[in-house]
């Protein structure tokens, strides 16, 4: 059985990330009469330590060249799926398997701010021990907090092309079942808060 796509879940995922930047715009006014502290005055590499849906709760490292650069982090994700039956919307239950991941992702920040804020846009690959390999992006906003530490917010989604088909393999859910519905098992993704720590 492949994912289920709907619009009204293209909708939803655009729909948030226009709010996330709506948010970050607010923060970065609030933030304009404080000094600018650029990240591109910090070192090349840089530790990341980060919590959340997108790329679970992971640490790894970050090569930054100007505005652009490569992260890559692992460590564990809860996997959290909802099941009913093919005939029915109704859900029959609800469950969270926790599982590993690692990440690798491509990023730029072009939209910069005076107050340090900067807007910016991902891509990038995970794998999941429960889901296989996905493909996704995020919507992404940082801002150096001192002369080495730096705070960053990401909103993303994952899509992953076999993750029902090896959720119904591995853990032994009926042929019909529905996950998640209308996105299906392989559709995961949510909000990433992440610490950096410059080391160069």
């Amino acid at each position: 059985m492949k994912p289920r796509f709907a619009s009204t879940s293209i909708l939803a995922a655009l729909a948030a990330l226009a709010a996330s930047a709506a948010l970050a715009l607010g923060a970065s006014s609030a933030l304009a009469q404080e000094p600018a502290v650029s990240e591109h005055h910090a070192g090349p590499l840089a530790l990341v330590a980060s919590i959340g849906w997108y790329d679970g709760a992971a640490i790894g490292a970050e090569y930054r060249l100007g505005p652009v650069g490569a992260r890559v982090t692992g460590g564990g994700n809860l996997t959290m799926l909802t099941v009913s039956s093919d005939d029915d919307e109704d859900i029959d239950s609800f469950h969270v398997f926790a599982t590993g991941q690692g990440n690798a992702d491509l990023y730029a920040f072009p939209i910069h701010f005076s107050g340090g804020l900067e807007l910016g846009l991902s891509a990038g690959a995970r794998y999941n021990t429960l889901l296989g390999v996905g493909f996704g992006g995020a919507l992404e906003a940082r801002r150096q907090l001192g002369p080495r530490l730096g705070l960053r917010a990401a909103l993303g989604t994952t899509i992953f092309p076999d993750g029902e088909d090896r959720v119904i393999e591995k853990e032994d859910f009926p042929a019909d079942a529905e996950f998640n519905y209308p996105l299906g098992a392989g559709v995961q993704g949510g909000l990433q808060i992440s610490l950096t720590y410059d080391l160069l």
